[in-house]
């Protein structure tokens, strides 16, 4: 068994709102994708700023989604957690 069970394994899952639950998918599908392999130090400049630029996006999600459940105290409390977990805070 993993030390860590990806999202949808975990307890309150199913709970969450459509709208957490398709932001924390997409989060995890692309956590790890650089974008690809840079051919050349423009190309990883490049790729980098697109990576920081998905990470602002996502971050601002995360804040909006926040915001939007912040008396939903278990999808708070899932939100929170995720942001810890994925560094998204």
């Amino acid at each position: 068994m993993p030390t860590q069970l990806p999202q949808m394994h975990r307890p309150g899952w199913c709970a969450l709102p459509f709208e957490v639950r398709a932001f924390a998918t997409e989060h995890e599908d692309l956590r790890g994708f650089s974008g690809g392999e840079p051919f050349d130090y423009e190309s990883m400049q490049h790729l980098q700023q697109q990576a920081e630029q998905r990470l602002r996006h996502e971050r601002a999600q995360w804040a909006r989604l926040r915001a939007r459940h912040q008396h939903d105290k278990a999808t708070a409390a899932w939100l929170d957690r995720y942001g810890e977990e994925t560094e998204l805070r």
